[in-house]
């Protein structure tokens, strides 16, 4: 995909990067034993904790971490390429949760996990967004490309971080 960027100018591109979410759904295999192994039997006798939790997230973060430095600079080039026109916006399909001794995708009893959403570019405002869902993206592209947003759409577009409809050309 970074290589279709540099050669091949559109007015919109997408990409779709698979490591993040497969090394997700693998990284479970690769924690480090001793906290899973408590983390796994403190969830059978209902006594999981904010600790255990916190200790297990940190072993999740470290299989992950190499994944993220990839994507990190990534994205760093891609910011370094961004003109006027361009509008950035990464999101993540889906979070992962402590759950059935591993990190999956949580039950819907657990209601969805949190997810990562960023957008650089003209017109967009520093600030941290709460509350919107993977429905709002969509209808965030529309708005920043001057489109009308179609009615039955779900979601809408993100107009706290002020993007501001990029123009035409």
């Amino acid at each position: 995909s970074d290589h279709l960027w540099r050669t091949h100018p559109v007015k919109v591109f997408s990409t779709y990067f698979r490591l993040p979410d497969v090394t997700g759904h693998l990284a479970s295999n690769y924690v480090a034993r001793a906290p899973a192994v408590e983390a796994a039997e403190r969830e059978r006798n209902g006594t999981l904790d904010d600790a255990t939790l916190a200790r297990m997230d940190g072993e999740f973060a470290r299989v992950l971490a190499p994944v993220y430095e990839w994507m990190h600079r990534t994205v760093a080039k891609w910011i370094a390429r961004i003109d006027d026109r361009t509008l950035l916006i990464v999101c993540s399909d889906h979070g992962f949760r402590y759950v059935n001794g591993g990190y999956y995708h949580p039950p819907k009893s657990g209601g969805p996990p949190d997810g990562v959403l960023f957008l650089f570019g003209k017109g967009v405002k520093r600030t941290r967004v709460s509350g919107a869902t993977l429905f709002d993206v969509a209808p965030t592209i529309l708005y920043a490309m001057g489109q009308p947003q179609p009615r039955d759409m779900d979601g809408a577009p993100l107009r706290a971080v002020a993007i501001l409809p990029q123009p035409r050309s």
